[in-house]
């Protein structure tokens, strides 16, 4: 409902993968079921082209078409979106998956979508992939714990400390998304491993591909980083490391894409600091 007052559209429907079936996507609320093939026109698209749907733009995509199954393509997705009386599809796209999209109607006033429609949905896009993952992941925690019920003290409290976990990472969530300043979300990151994770603090590394390194754009903000913040001969933010030196981790996790741990905090902040 807020979508719809904030985009003067008639109706949004949200699809997501069904979990009983999941050869379907699922629209559901209170009085309405609807679902949609994953042969459909409008899901073999947004699977392959992760990006926006604007229905007026196919004719000129069929006009463009430089073979006659391109031209059938177009034509059989123009086809879908109009039997659902749909002005946008919007990919949801978790990890480089489809995970749901969003089909939304034509205008109230009969104009066209703006820059600015497409400039929230770029933002609305991420925040709701991220919500559905972590919706995701309460549910398994959820039956997970049914499960274990009468599977002893060891199995419990495992799972106290993961819905610990994600309670903190739920929490860490709403803050991160009721904000669009990129500065302030990436401190809240930052200090969220200390106050929400429970940990003694963490570090925000960002990559600078022009350059080919690594620097630090959050720390976070506790007393005791501060302390050690000022046996450091400079800001920590003014230092930098080689994408090209794998021997420091954070730049081998970049590499590989896998989590990478030490029990020696120089192992990700070396050679440009002293042990």
């Amino acid at each position: 409902f807020n979508l719809q007052s904030k985009l003067k559209v008639k109706t949004i429907k949200i699809y997501l993968l069904s979990n009983n079936a999941e050869s379907n996507y699922l629209y559901k609320n209170d009085i309405e079921e609807d679902k949609i093939s994953n042969n459909s026109s409008i899901v073999s698209y947004l699977k392959n082209k992760k990006q926006v749907v604007v229905t007026e733009e196919m004719a000129r995509f069929k006009a463009d078409a430089n073979t006659d199954e391109k031209r059938k393509e177009y034509e059989d997705l123009e086809q879908a979106l109009d039997n659902k009386k749909v002005g946008l599809a919007v990919p949801i796209i978790a990890e480089g998956e489809l995970t749901g999209f969003f089909l939304v109607s034509q205008k109230l006033s009969g104009g066209v979508f703006t820059q600015a429609d497409f400039d929230f949905f770029d933002v609305i896009g991420p925040q709701t992939a991220t919500a559905l993952e972590k919706s995701k992941l309460y549910e398994e925690v959820q039956e997970f714990n049914i499960g274990l019920q009468d599977k002893g003290k060891q199995a419990t409290l495992e799972l106290e400390e993961r819905n610990r976990y994600l309670i903190a990472l739920q929490k860490l969530t709403n803050v991160i998304t009721r904000s669009l300043d990129f500065e302030k979300v990436m401190q809240t990151i930052a200090d969220g491993v200390t106050h929400q994770l429970g940990f003694v603090g963490g570090l925000l590394n960002f990559i600078d591909f022009e350059k080919k390194h690594i620097s630090i754009g959050a720390i976070s903000n506790t007393p005791q980083i501060k302390d050690v913040i000022k046996l450091l001969p400079k800001n920590p933010k003014e230092y930098i490391v080689s994408l090209s030196n794998e021997d420091n981790l954070a730049v081998r996790a970049i590499h590989t894409k896998e989590l990478q741990s030490s029990n020696n905090f120089w192992d990700f902040v070396k050679p440009t600091m002293s042990e």
